[in-house]
């Protein structure tokens, strides 16, 4: 997967769930009702395990499931400047936080025509 596709990936998954991932007012990778953050929609199903809910993007246990789920260790710094995106911002703030990412990252970004 390119930084592109990544980028890709986490962008359809926003404009989908609309949301922010909360659980008990904490932002989680996955929630009870389904919900997923921007670094846990990444994550492959069969190597989510709630105990990577107290760790952070940088924290090794959660690189390790990320790199199972095919991302590069090189694209690590991506996931955790998204999941900040998911975790610092609300909804309505992050179409802007995804232009100013793209430009920094050298990455295409357009505006949901919807």
């Amino acid at each position: 997967m390119t930084n592109q596709e990544l980028f890709d990936v986490v962008i359809a998954h926003a404009r989908s769930q609309n949301a922010r991932a909360i659980e008990n007012e904490v932002c989680s990778y996955r929630t009870v009702e389904g919900l997923k953050c921007f670094a846990g929609a990444l994550i492959k199903d069969e190597f989510y395990r709630p105990d990577l809910e107290r760790y952070g993007a940088q924290f090794s246990n959660v690189q390790h499931v990320l790199k199972q789920s095919g991302i590069s260790p090189e694209q690590l710094g991506l996931v955790y400047k998204l999941q900040r995106i998911h975790d610092r911002h609300l909804v309505p703030e992050w179409p802007r936080e995804f232009r100013v990412l793209a430009e920094m990252e050298g990455l295409a970004y357009e505006d949901d025509p919807a």
